[in-house]
């Protein structure tokens, strides 16, 4: 280990004075060489070096008095070379130099820099790298919907075909009369629970007897395809009701009207409104990918007010 340190360091003569400071600092350390001819015995190089030692030596093997004595073997004098330069300055001027009263002459060729530590510096300038949290992400408070848009919204997101039956939500159907009508077609589907929202006389009467020697389970409402009827009185019962169906083991819910667009869609948009916690626009944009839906201006009306209610008892308006 010794041979390589001397190895980096030009080979020097016995008589060469070594000047260091109390702590480790970068300085030009005075080194005469006697390989270099009789025109440079007179005088002395400078090597900028890195020294770590706690003393000097005035003279070849004499420790200065103004500093406790080491022994020699403990003597440390580490030489990190910073330039591949030296420079050349007087022996006079290096006589009557001592660690304590004058530091050595120094003549710098190029400026001198440390060499770059990589730990500390880079972890710093990591942190100012990083983004400055100045508080938690404030969610804006939520906006309802109004009446024009949920009509826009209706009609741009419209669906390429329309069948008589559609899955719009797992184990959830939406169909109209002539697919409430088809028991067979229901038992191959594995239908187990139907919901009439155009019950009556008048309209798809169909009821309990309707189904009698069939595996299906009946609900009905007798409900008008007019803006001024009240179809919110039964959005909780009937969410309820399809709710307790789902949760039975391979159960399967229809909910139909005549056509399957408005008054039976107003219903299923009800129960994802109050079971499954959505919005009323996530709500309409469920069910419209699988099949398009159209309820009257009066039944978005009440998904409205259904909707704030929602939003406020939640905490989101």
């Amino acid at each position: 280990m010794k041979d390589k340190a001397r190895s980096s360091v030009p080979p020097g003569s016995p008589s060469t004075r070594w000047v260091s400071l109390a702590k480790p600092v970068a300085s030009w350390v005075p080194v005469s060489f006697s390989s270099l001819g009789t025109a440079c015995q007179r005088e002395k190089m400078l090597y900028p070096v890195c020294t770590f030692s706690s003393y000097s030596l005035k003279g070849p093997g004499a420790v200065g008095q103004d500093r406790s004595p080491f022994p020699l073997r403990h003597q440390a004098r580490v030489l990190v070379p910073l330039t591949p330069q030296l420079c050349r300055v007087p022996e006079d001027g290096l006589s009557q130099l001592t660690p304590d009263t004058a530091h050595p002459i120094r003549v710098r060729p190029a400026q001198l820099h440390w060499p770059q530590s990589r730990g500390m510096d880079s972890m710093q300038k990591q942190d100012l790298r990083r983004p400055k949290i100045h508080g938690a992400v404030q969610v804006p408070p939520y906006q309802p919907p109004t009446l024009a848009s949920l009509q826009r919204l209706l009609w741009v997101r419209r669906t390429a075909t329309m069948t008589h039956i559609n899955e719009v939500w797992p184990n959830l159907f939406l169909g109209d009369a002539y697919a409430a009508r088809d028991k067979s077609r229901l038992i191959q589907l594995g239908i187990t629970h139907v919901v009439n929202v155009a019950a009556g006389k008048f309209q798809v009467d169909t009821g309990a007897k309707f189904y009698r020697g069939t595996p299906l389970e009946y609900y009905g409402i007798e409900a008008d395809d007019n803006p001024f009827f009240d179809l919110s009185v039964y959005f909780l019962p009937v969410a309820r009701y399809i709710r307790e169906a789902l949760n039975s083991p391979r159960s399967r819910v229809l909910v139909h009207c005549a056509m399957g667009v408005s008054r039976s869609a107003t219903v299923v948009l009800a129960f994802l409104m109050i079971c499954e916690n959505m919005t009323l626009v996530d709500a309409i944009q469920t069910v419209q990918t699988h099949r398009d839906i159209c309820p009257n201006s009066g039944f978005l009306r009440q998904l409205q007010v259904l909707d704030n209610r929602l939003r406020r008892e939640s905490g989101q308006l």
